[in-house]
């Protein structure tokens, strides 16, 4: 009995003593463990440093899968630099998805290594985490350029873009930053960024996107750029801008060209020449009947270019041949077309059915409210308007149909001055409604030799004959209202000269010739 207690004794103080041993080799293991990582860290860079650039990448990676402070990444990035700029961006990557926080100076030598391996995506990274642009600009900016000219794609802003011309004259940059400017709707910024990469740098056109200088009215900076052989659509903008700085004869031989050069190109060019044919200049021969045939012979199909024809044939009263023409088109853009050749007796219930038929469409809807207008069916035009913007359609001639609602308010004061101030950018795109749109303004409020002046500008910012002929008869209307009879008789004598079909110029210079300015 007495053996048995001794031994229940011994078993009793070994297992008081087991956990006590265990707890100990636990912490010897940690410790082990512990050193082991370390030595294997140091042991690693031994291994590198005493291969003399031999070893594998696998081993590069381990050690930076091991750095856990700065000093040691700036190690191993430092040795990882003499493998090459490939291996250099792949360790300085896997340093950086580790996640741990960066000193300033390991993450200008990440930076470093992802400029040299073109890992542009990361080093941007670096600038959103670990580098303040504000305090290092000069790294940011040649991140920058560096990315900007290996075609990576991202939308650093006009500031950040316009930084980097300061830093590197390249003029590419403030042509990024306009193009930036004109995605965000601000024209005025783009004519700015433009104008000022001019005035610094002459070579600007050199590399230019015409398209650019065309949408921010800048023409001068456009046809001063170098052709573009086997761009068709170059030489078709750059006759447009010859016509709009008013150089017909060289917007004529541009046109030419490239109706020699790319004749089934587009129906566009032919018709341009077709407008041109009757202007002063060369090719007068050619009438705009040829071009006109010539663009039907050639694109017979194309809907637009038979609108187009569709035009000519109603300004020379050609309505048997018009109304042909009429039947070979269908669906929305026939029947707006079809609208303007109705009598005023059936224009107000065609506008009320393309209205109907196609109520989300924002070109039908502009029809028929300019439809309405022509008619005076102001609370048709109240009504639809108010649809219009209940159904958040976006109408070409929003901000001139806002006014005119003004107006028909009994606002009409107020709607001038909103014109004016508002309408800034419009005028910068279209002198010519600008203009003609202020006339109808300053008329409406009987300030009729200002209105004058208004119509008169708007006639000669026109390119379409028929729209200089209908800005001269209401300069004439303005300045009859004046009394001023000489000058609204020439108005009307000029409209003539445009469009000798304009029955209200011919009406209307008829009856003072009669009275004799009475």
């Amino acid at each position: 009995m007495e053996r048995k207690k001794n031994t229940i004794k011994r078993l009793q103080a070994r297992m008081a003593f087991y956990p006590a041993i265990a707890t100990l080799l636990c912490s010897i293991f940690l410790m082990i463990s512990c050193n082991k990582s370390a030595l294997s860290f140091n042991g690693l860079l031994l291994k590198i440093d005493n291969n003399s650039g031999a070893v594998t990448i696998s081993v590069l990676e381990k050690a930076a899968r091991l750095s856990s402070g700065n000093a040691e990444k700036l190690r191993i990035l430092k040795r990882a630099r003499l493998y090459g700029t490939e291996v250099y961006g792949q360790i300085a990557r896997l340093i950086q998805q580790n996640g741990q926080p960066l000193s300033e100076n390991t993450a200008l030598s990440l930076l470093d290594a992802f400029l040299a391996s073109g890992s542009y995506k990361e080093a941007f990274l670096l600038f959103e985490k670990s580098i303040d642009p504000k305090s290092r600009p000069s790294e940011y900016a040649e991140l920058l350029v560096r990315a900007f000219r290996a075609g990576f794609k991202f939308e650093p802003g006009p500031e950040a873009l316009t930084a980097c011309f300061d830093y590197s004259n390249d003029a590419r940059f403030m042509l990024a930053a306009a193009v930036f400017a004109m995605h965000k709707a601000d024209s005025s910024m783009a004519r700015s960024l433009l104008l000022d990469a001019e005035q610094k740098r002459q070579t600007i056109p050199d590399f230019c996107d015409y398209r650019l200088f065309w949408d921010t009215g800048l023409f001068d900076l456009l046809l001063s750029c170098p052709d573009r052989p086997g761009q068709p659509l170059f030489y078709h903008i750059k006759g447009d801008a010859y016509l709009a700085t008013g150089q017909l004869d060289l917007a004529r031989l541009s046109y030419k060209q490239l109706i020699e050069n790319y004749p089934l190109w587009s129906w566009k060019p032919y018709a341009a020449m077709a407008r041109l044919a009757s202007k002063s200049g060369a090719d007068r021969e050619l009438t705009a009947e040829h071009y006109y045939k010539l663009m039907m012979e050639r694109f017979p199909e194309e809907e637009s270019a038979k609108l187009e024809y569709l035009n000519m044939l109603k300004e020379q009263d050609k309505y048997s041949e018009a109304e042909k023409l009429l039947e070979t088109l269908q669906g929305e853009r026939a029947q707006i077309a079809a609208l303007s050749f109705k009598p005023a007796a059936k224009k107000f219930s065609a506008a009320i059915e393309l209205a109907s038929a196609y109520p989300d469409s924002s070109e039908a809807i502009q029809a028929a409210l300019e439809s309405y207008v022509m008619l005076h069916a102001w609370q048709n035009f109240a009504d639809l308007w108010k649809e219009a913007q209940k159904r958040g359609i976006v109408l070409p001639k929003a901000m001139f149909w806002e006014l005119a609602d003004d107006v028909l308010g009994g606002s009409a004061d107020k709607a001038l001055e909103d014109w004016l101030t508002n309408a800034k950018d419009f005028r910068l795109n279209n002198e010519y409604l600008f203009s003609y749109n202020e006339g109808l303004l300053l008329a409406y409020q009987k300030r009729y030799k200002e209105a004058l002046n208004s119509f008169a500008r708007a006639a000669n910012f026109s390119v379409q004959h028929s729209d200089k002929a209908k800005a001269l008869v209401l300069a004439g209307d303005s300045a009859w209202l004046a009394s001023m009879k000489e000058a609204a008789a020439s108005a009307y004598e000029d409209a003539l000269d445009n469009d000798p079909y304009n029955l209200d110029a011919r009406s209307r210079l008829a009856y003072l010739r009669q009275y004799k300015w009475d």
